[in-house]
């Protein structure tokens, strides 16, 4: 997951189910332990938005 995020900031939690393979709400779950673990932040809104990896 961080590795997609890394290739493309502005991916959405569909993109990233799509490129893994996995379910939307598991995207869900893994990026809420990144949040928490503060190894990644939302930046902006809905699709203006970016990822940043810290």
């Amino acid at each position: 997951m961080i590795y997609e995020i890394k290739k493309n900031p502005k991916i959405s939690r569909k993109g990233l189910a799509v490129k893994l393979r996995i379910s939307i709400d598991t995207v869900k779950e893994y990026l809420e332990k990144l949040k928490q673990k503060k190894a990644l932040k939302r930046i902006g809104k809905t699709s203006a938005g970016h990822w940043e990896i810290k």
